[in-house]
């Protein structure tokens, strides 16, 4: 994964003169999703290790329900807090579903998602921790105007994924492990919005978007978690590069296939330009007690924007190259914690910002 790359490369495990070596000869310009391979790269043109797949968190909403209401896609903060509001109408519908259980990496994972889709990125290149207060200010703010229009109790992965299951909540915020959860494909989760549990309707009803924009920055982005093969420094270098080079080439799609709704191509195709991978990733079969192809279930179109959707994908103190230190800060579930706090009414927003930067600088 990513932290554990920065880690493994930090401690002098990994070597990085075969993993550049290896992925000049993929071919950089082959890796459609930079900011992936970026998380790679521990100086311009170096890499520790290779990236072979990834998957991202994302935004899950019904578009009959959406459309019906003449309600705009859920893109950015505004649109998905006009949206929950337009549809919450409890105790039968409320307008979405966010975590807010504070024990739980699931919320680590979505605190770190609205954040990094509002720009703020606390971890900086010196390995210091600061929350700019305008821009946390309005992560709170929506957050809790979300935890606000959510059902009643502590949510976790499971609630996010059982309420749009049940069709309670038409707007979910989950990794991309829910493709076949939500298409009748597990008997453990019914789908409720007709009478065959089994159905593929909701799924089918489904949009989902990768990458998520805040007020602060219209570009938008997302967490993504990579995965990635490393050749460690007492390794054979001739037998790794040759397996690396046959998996990420010839058995490519075989390899994500393992769990295809969990690695998504970040090679579109083997040359600059060759959507190969792409098109037979959308004919791999997901699922756990039954299994459908994904371009059965989700259009070509909603295929392409989520592996399209990985240019976004970044972590807290990537780009700066810190990622141990965000680790810290991810880990210690200090965001979470005050989060709830704030939407408790335990201090104001301002005042949760401070404590932030004033917990932050003990880790």
């Amino acid at each position: 994964c990513v932290n554990f790359c920065a880690w493994a490369y930090d401690e002098g495990i990994l070597d990085s003169d075969a993993a550049t070596e290896i992925v000049n000869s993929l071919g950089v310009d082959t890796f459609s999703a930079k900011g992936v391979l970026a998380m790679s790269e521990v100086e311009p043109g170096v890499y520790a290790a290779i990236p072979s797949g990834a998957w991202p968190n994302a935004t899950y909403y019904r578009m009959s329900i959406y459309n019906d209401n003449g309600l705009a896609k859920p893109t950015n903060y505004a649109n998905i807090l006009a949206g929950a509001k337009a549809l919450h109408n409890p105790p039968d519908k409320y307008g979405a579903i966010v975590p807010t259980d504070v024990a739980s990496g699931f919320m680590n994972q979505w605190m770190e998602t609205f954040s990094i889709a509002n720009g703020l990125h606390p971890v900086k290149s010196d390995g210091s921790i600061n929350f700019d207060k305008n821009k946390t200010i309005e992560v709170l703010e929506t957050y809790k105007a979300l935890v606000e229009m959510s059902p009643e109790g502590i949510h976790h992965w499971k609630n996010g994924r059982d309420f749009y299951a049940s069709d309670i909540v038409p707007l979910t915020f989950w990794a991309s492990y829910l493709l076949d959860d939500i298409a009748g494909t597990r008997d453990n989760v019914p789908i409720m919005v007709n009478d065959d549990p089994k159905t593929l309707a909701l799924a089918q009803d489904t949009d989902v978007i990768v990458g998520m924009a805040g007020p602060s920055n219209p570009d938008g982005g997302t967490w993504v978690e990579v995965h990635n093969f490393g050749v460690t420094v007492d390794a054979n270098t001739d037998d790794a590069k040759a397996f690396i080079e046959y998996v990420m080439n010839e058995e490519y799609v075989t390899w994500l296939g393992m769990a295809p709704e969990g690695s998504f191509p970040i090679r579109p195709g083997p040359n600059a330009g060759s959507k190969i991978f792409i098109e037979e990733w959308g004919n791999l079969p997901i699922g756990v007690d039954r299994k459908v192809p994904i371009n059965q279930i989700y259009s070509q179109e909603i295929i392409e924007s989520l592996i399209n959707g990985l240019s976004v994908g970044t972590r807290w103190g990537a780009a700066e190259g810190q990622l141990p230190v965000a680790a810290k800060l991810v880990n210690s579930g200090l965001m979470n914690r005050l989060m709830m706090e704030y939407i408790n009414g335990d201090r104001t927003a301002e005042e949760t910002v401070n404590m932030l930067n004033s917990e932050a600088s003990k880790l």
